[in-house]
């Protein structure tokens, strides 16, 4: 209980430095071609990468998308604050069903800020892979628990394209939902 509230405490003051400062994702984002993102990202600790999907979140909370999306992406938020996994996988695969898979994909596979104009981007339902990384995010991810994966990923740097790929190397972070998998160099689901 202790280290929750450290940790909460910790965030907090992150926060609070960081708005005293400018916002940290447009900070940590600013200059950066995609590699170098997620080279940065990977190197950062474990409570600077919370804090970038939280100021993600609270992004994504100041659009003007449908109540039911922006109360399952508070939803998201708090779980993640409060290291509720299984909270927060419940609520992000609740948005998933209701949300556009190019338009999710915009919201949790990228820091930059997703815009909503009144209606979604994407028309395709949400992916079996996409479901299968949200199901799977969390069996020991960095992100959330602050412990080290210890398992395969299921996304990787260009999922959409299906097979190998040279365009990346080998991380424990830094790719698919909310770069929380690592980049293993093969593209899409494993059999």
């Amino acid at each position: 209980m202790k280290n929750l509230l450290f940790g909460l405490i910790a965030i907090v003051l992150f926060s609070l430095t960081v708005n005293a400062q400018g916002t940290l994702r447009a900070d940590f984002l600013k200059g950066k071609t995609q590699d170098q993102l997620i080279d940065s990202f990977n190197q950062l600790p474990t409570g600077e990468k919370n804090a970038l999907w939280i100021e993600k979140m609270d992004q994504l909370l100041n659009q003007k998308l449908p109540v039911e999306n922006l109360q399952l992406i508070q939803q998201m938020r708090d779980s993640h604050l409060n290291k509720n996994l299984d909270g927060f996988k419940k609520a992000a695969l609740a948005l998933a069903e209701i949300t556009p898979d190019e338009d999710f994909t915009d919201m949790f596979n990228t820091l930059s800020n997703y815009n909503f104009n009144g209606s979604f981007v994407g028309k395709s339902v949400i992916s079996d892979l996409t479901i299968k990384s949200i199901n799977d995010f969390g069996l020991s991810q960095e992100v959330i628990t602050g412990r080290l994966k210890d398992c395969n990923c299921r996304w990787s740097c260009d999922w959409y394209v299906g097979g190998s790929s040279g365009n990346c190397h080998v991380t424990s972070s830094g790719c698919g939902f909310m770069w929380a998998f690592e980049c293993t160099g093969y593209v899409g689901p494993r059999p």
